[in-house]
């Protein structure tokens, strides 16, 4: 085996459940967008974590699928 410091994907999203007895693996998780009457922007996960709303968009790696839809 060989370890290296260097990746050639460095995509990783870690969402703690621990609290959420309700979710189960393979549930549909929304990290920005609209469920329905329920959404959430950019702009809220950046004030929740004292960023920039631009920050938040311009980290999601282009490897991501987009989905976007007129609702």
């Amino acid at each position: 085996m060989h370890f290296s410091n260097k990746s050639r994907f460095a995509d990783l999203t870690l969402i703690d459940v621990t609290d959420l007895p309700e979710v189960q693996l393979n549930d549909l998780v929304i990290l920005l967008g609209r469920d329905g009457q329920v959404s959430i922007t950019a702009e809220e996960v950046a004030k929740t974590i004292g960023s920039l709303s631009y920050e938040i968009t311009c980290g999601i790696s282009s490897r991501v699928p987009r989905i976007y839809s007129h609702l």
